[in-house]
């Protein structure tokens, strides 16, 4: 998956066309780009994708403190509220405070309210160790990998591209925007 390196301060935006040459679902729906500008510049950078099926990937690069933890938690509510499964992606994350565990609580939450599949990708020991620290590791749907991840949430997901079937491919899930949001 295209992911762009590009600093983008106090909004992340959703709804622009995929960079030229990425894959793009045909018929993808979008909506009006959100502005977290209330938030200040943060040290967070979000970076969302979806498939063609709506399944929405979230890769989280950054600091999870009480600083980014609010648009990362309205970020995620958002994504939960138009989306068949989501997978957050932790393993960019730079520092993660006890805020964003509370951001996992509260997805987990919000998830089982909407009756929406989502998983949690985290390798670093950076994250791995409050999550195991505090028993979550125990409680969230946790993979060690995207296609791991996406292959939980969306049962066809096949993480090799093959053009004779239906499955979705890693190569089908593009960015929503040409830019990652920096909340």
């Amino acid at each position: 998956m295209p992911v762009r390196d590009v600093n983008v301060h106090s909004a992340w935006r959703h709804n622009m066309p995929p960079p030229a040459g990425a894959p793009h679902a045909a018929g993808q729906a979008t909506g009006p780009a959100t502005d977290y500008s209330d938030y200040g510049p943060q040290a967070v950078t979000i970076d969302i994708a979806r498939d063609p099926r709506n399944v929405v990937l979230v890769r989280v690069r950054g600091d999870i403190d009480m600083l980014g933890a609010p648009p990362l938690r309205d970020c995620l509510a958002e994504q939960l509220e138009a989306c068949s499964g989501l997978v957050v992606d932790l393993d960019g994350v730079t520092f993660f405070g006890s805020s964003g565990l509370a951001v996992l609580v509260h997805t987990m939450h919000h998830a089982a309210c909407r009756g929406v599949p989502w998983r949690v990708v985290a390798r670093s020991r950076l994250v791995t160790r409050p999550l195991n620290t505090t028993g979550l590791d125990e409680q969230l749907p946790m993979c060690t990998d995207v296609d791991e991840a996406l292959r939980a949430v969306a049962p066809t997901y096949d993480a090799k591209p093959d053009s004779s079937s239906s499955t979705v491919s890693v190569n089908d899930v593009v960015p929503d925007s040409t830019e990652p949001r920096q909340a």
